[in-house]
């Protein structure tokens, strides 16, 4: 098989890959969502119901996904959303997918709990990086995140509010988090 798309066709057979490949608490984090999962399934389920419908016969269509964000040309109009202890996951992924994001010119957020420090994942973003901060209830932790994100070449911050308290996560306390 020549490339991913060959060896894994629908992203669930890559899923199934990854689990075995992955400690089993990271997975239960990745896969998981708040309380019983019942958001996360409503989300997918949704996201099951959108078809997208070729135009066939139509003539030729030279694709252009570049997006102007932020005063920012980006190739493509998505980019690497922030998740925690991403090289608990996967050893290095940090680093992996802000390497990746540079190279196809995406955003990459980093998370405020990501396992690699700023520092490090700064130096291999090309303007790319995107800085997501849990708010920390001390200023002082707060005011210094926030200078060491903009001093390692994030210009982008993401503030995230869907967590004003612990969340429930059910399927990581039955796996022993």
């Amino acid at each position: 098989m020549s490339n991913l798309a060959d060896k894994y066709p629908r992203i669930s057979d890559m899923k199934e890959r990854a689990i075995k490949r992955m400690p089993h608490f990271a997975a239960e984090y990745l896969f998981s969502g708040t309380g019983y999962d019942r958001a996360m399934d409503h989300n997918q389920e949704i996201l099951k119901n959108i078809f997208l419908t070729p135009r066939y016969l139509k003539g030729t269509v030279k694709a252009d996904l570049k997006t102007k964000l932020f005063n920012r040309i980006y190739d493509a109009p998505f980019g690497i959303a922030p998740i925690g202890m991403t090289s608990l996951i996967w050893p290095g992924a940090e680093i992996t997918l802000a390497n990746l994001a540079n190279k196809v010119n995406i955003p990459y957020t980093l998370s405020t709990v990501a396992c690699a420090s700023i520092e490090k994942v700064g130096m291999h973003l090309d303007n790319n990086g995107w800085f997501q901060l849990y708010p920390p209830k001390d200023k002082n932790i707060r005011d210094d995140l926030l200078k060491r994100a903009s001093d390692s070449g994030f210009e982008i911050l993401v503030i995230t509010s869907d967590i004003p308290a612990s969340s429930r996560r059910e399927r990581l306390r039955m796996a022993g988090v």
